[in-house]
């Protein structure tokens, strides 16, 4: 007597489970990030009277969103 296990049987449930918690642990990434680089952003703004800092700072946020929007791209 053989016995063939169905990996979709054995295992769907769980593969299920675990591809929804990677869904939302990529929500909470990219919703991370946008709060990190608008908090770059504000802060920037808030250094206008130090022009070397608010410029770093400007250039940084720049920098990261276009990292995101590079991934964001990718990942399609």
């Amino acid at each position: 007597m053989t016995l063939s296990l169905n990996p979709s049987v054995c295992f769907g449930p769980q593969l299920v489970k675990l591809c929804g918690g990677m869904i939302e642990a990529g929500k909470a990434y990219v919703g991370a990030n946008k709060l990190f680089v608008n908090g770059i952003r504000d802060l920037s703004q808030q250094c206008k009277k130090d022009q070397m800092i608010s410029e770093c700072l400007e250039k940084c946020g720049e920098s990261l969103q276009e990292i995101i929007n590079y991934h964001m791209l990718a990942a399609h």
